[in-house]
């Protein structure tokens, strides 16, 4: 196996790890589920969830 491929499943890898992790953790906390789209059908909905994942105080947000 190349170091291109090596390198391209272990991305892949963590990304899909990061999506399990953020999924579980707005379904356990915030009792949304989070829907994907599949085989080019659109989910029903979408959630927004990199505002329910920060570190930032409100007040420091510049809109």
């Amino acid at each position: 196996m190349s170091v291109i491929k090596f390198i391209w499943k272990v991305w892949l890898q963590t990304l899909k790890n990061t999506i399990n992790c953020v999924s579980q953790t707005a379904l356990k906390l915030l009792n949304i589920e989070m829907k994907w789209s599949r085989d080019g059908v659109l989910p029903p909905y979408f959630v927004l969830v990199s505002g329910f994942f920060t570190n930032i105080d409100i007040q420091q947000l510049k809109l």
